[in-house]
């Protein structure tokens, strides 16, 4: 098996088509779907059925997307870090960061870092659970700090916990809302909602109001931007579960009231995602450890039990 027949491979499972991944790689369609041919030869397995409009994956080619774009991430990855290497550089690390660390707190450690190691490049994505973690697994990041569940966690990957975070329900300050009167879940079922987060926290959301023998609120927008729901709180009447550290701080700070009910989904624990063996790549450790430092401060927080 040769790594340009799982370049092709995945080619043709992303168009569809022999003719559009030839014409994108640059092939004939004869010389393509001769190393379609051939890896399949070595695999002793069909990886492709024709169809009227194109190729549809067999169950055999399915079980190999996953497998093939690892690898070819982590050829990518290799070539990446040779380069830099013989440029004298030190590598180039590629991040995720949660919503909630990219508006707070983010730019203050990687701007740290990039003082104390100039020679590093970064490439940084802003996303939630659970995807942040997939692209961890599959290798298009090279670690992750994030909130994360403290059961519920991708296998495979090392979960570094450095804190749990304090959040509360909020609602914008406005004179209209008896804020101060809500005393229960039962009096936030039918109020509009606006989450944050991925499918993991919607779900740890509905879970704890079914617990308490109510149907989950149907009324709601969910974003992975933090500023961008919160921006929607201050324009709406909208209720938000918010870290209490972002609410305590501007343009938030007296413009949200916090609502005296014990908010859904419990105390996410935040820290780092990686792959274990990432953190023989010097540039990695070095950025790994700036943000364990940013994490152990993180607004005061005490360590996870």
């Amino acid at each position: 098996m040769e790594m340009q027949q799982l370049h092709h491979f995945l080619a043709v499972a992303r168009l569809g088509s022999i003719g559009r991944a030839a014409e994108e790689l640059n092939l004939s369609q004869s010389g393509l779907s001769r190393s379609i041919r051939a890896l399949e030869d070595v695999l002793g397995l069909p990886l492709f059925e024709r169809e009227a409009r194109g190729v549809r994956l067999t169950d055999y080619g399915e079980s190999l997307v996953t497998r093939a774009e690892i690898i070819c991430n982590e050829q990518g990855r290799a070539m990446v870090e040779a380069r830099a290497i013989r440029a004298l550089k030190r590598g180039d690390v590629a991040i995720g960061l949660h919503a909630v660390f990219a508006q707070f707190g983010g730019a203050e450690a990687l701007d740290q870092f990039m003082t104390t190691h100039p020679t590093i490049s970064l490439s940084i994505v802003t996303d939630a659970q659970p995807s942040i973690a997939s692209r961890v697994a599959n290798s298009e990041l090279d670690l992750a700090f994030t909130l994360f569940d403290p059961v519920n966690r991708e296998p495979g990957l090392v979960y570094e916990d450095l804190f749990e975070l304090s959040c509360s329900i909020y609602h914008r300050i406005d004179g209209a809302t008896d804020i101060g009167a809500i005393a229960s879940l039962a009096e936030l079922v039918d109020r509009p909602w606006a989450l944050g987060g991925g499918v993991d926290f919607r779900h740890m959301f509905e879970a704890a109001f079914q617990t308490a023998g109510l149907a989950p609120p149907s009324r709601f927008v969910q974003s992975s931007s933090l500023r961008l729901l919160l921006d929607l709180v201050l324009r709406r009447d909208l209720f938000t579960i918010v870290p209490d550290q972002i609410a305590q701080t501007e343009p938030y700070i007296g413009r949200l009231q916090r609502v005296a009910v014990p908010a859904p989904g419990g105390r996410p624990h935040g820290g780092l995602i990686f792959r274990a063996e990432i953190m023989k790549m010097p540039a990695v450790r070095a950025i790994a450890d700036q943000l364990r430092a940013t994490g152990r401060l993180f607004g005061g927080l005490a360590p996870a039990r």
